[in-house]
């Protein structure tokens, strides 16, 4: 009866999905534009050929994670999605992308090893904006998945501008020493590896100030999974 009053809508097109237990339409997987190996071995980005090992940014940047992967490249469709997560936070959606994460990052999230979630914080005064914080309901959701607890240890205390038009520089400017360890978690026993997660990853900045935070904390490795990576 519930079903029937209010069923599942598909996350990309928001219509009711039949049959009953599907989560969404073939026809809109079928347009989720899914990242495809090989990948790189530090940000999880597809490569050009198989003779590669890391992409172009890899090579020249110092990565302070221990490696990364998405799920989806951030255009169209898995965009759309992202904003509708940021925008309502739709429980349906998160459950559907945390599916998507365990369906398509297998091996890499049983290799990590890691003994926590991490979701990347917000200020919290847009998290108040907001009424929530995207990273932490993905991480919610994943964490119910794969059986793996979820723990809030990072803070952000700077509030930052919109980084979507900056440059790589630009970026990591905009995000040196704004993320900390929580007061409240500064006196416990750091895990030993951890998965930080995320909605989207672009230069890969926000992902490597709260992984250096973390090292230096006493976390030993840290990884990363993200819905979406962008350009």
């Amino acid at each position: 009866m519930l079903e029937w009053l209010y069923p599942t809508r598909c996350p990309v097109c928001e219509k009711p999905v039949l049959p009953k237990g599907a989560m969404i339409h073939s026809l809109c997987e079928n347009r989720l534009p899914v990242l495809s190996e090989p990948f790189c071995k530090k940000c999880g980005k597809p490569l050009a050929s198989e003779d590669e090992e890391y992409c172009p940014v890899c090579m020249v940047k110092n990565r302070v994670w221990d490696g990364g992967r998405s799920v989806y490249r951030y255009q169209n469709t898995a965009g759309s999605m992202i904003r509708k997560v940021k925008r309502d936070g739709t429980e349906t959606i998160l459950v559907f992308l945390a599916k998507q994460m365990k369906s398509h990052c297998r091996s890499f999230l049983l290799e990590t090893g890691a003994e926590c979630i991490v979701p990347v914080p917000l200020h919290w005064t847009k998290q108040q904006k907001r009424g929530f914080n995207q990273a932490e309901l993905l991480a919610r959701a994943l964490g119910k998945e794969l059986g793996i607890p979820v723990k809030n240890l990072l803070q952000k205390t700077k509030h930052t501008k919109d980084q979507k038009y900056m440059s790589l520089e630009q970026r990591s400017r905009n995000v040196a020493d704004v993320y900390c360890i929580r007061k409240d978690k500064k006196s416990a026993v750091m895990p030993q590896a951890v998965l930080l997660i995320d909605d989207i990853v672009t230069t890969g900045s926000t992902l490597t100030a709260c992984a250096g935070v973390l090292k230096e904390s006493g976390v030993k490795q840290v990884y990363f999974i993200t819905v979406c990576a962008g350009e």
